[in-house]
């Protein structure tokens, strides 16, 4: 199976995202009319906040200034999951192809 490589476009780094245990639909319309994202997460009912606050370390060249510092939540934070990284649409097919496999087991 494909792996996901992180590309170091910064596209993360331009948002903070919070996986709260609520139901997608429950809040979306309400969180929507303060202006924060409400972003399904793949293959599951469960939700993320997306706010857009970009880091402060992120630079003007979309590269991080304290890579080799960075705090684990960047370092550990999963390739593919905001829409404006490179690898996303590669991470939603893999999603999909294994739900499929999954419903033939």
């Amino acid at each position: 199976m494909e792996k996901l490589e992180c590309k170091q476009c910064g596209a993360c780094c331009k948002y903070i995202i919070i996986a709260p245990s609520i139901p997608y639909d429950e809040h979306k319309e309400w969180l929507g009319f303060h202006g924060i994202s409400l972003v399904k997460s793949f293959n599951t009912p469960w939700s993320a906040l997306k706010l857009e606050i970009p880091c402060k370390h992120l630079g003007e060249d979309g590269k991080c200034k304290i890579y080799d510092k960075r705090p684990k939540t960047c370092s550990n934070f999963p390739v593919g999951v905001v829409e404006e990284c490179p690898e996303f649409h590669k991470r939603l097919m893999l999603e999909n192809k294994i739900s499929e496999l999954k419903k033939l087991l």
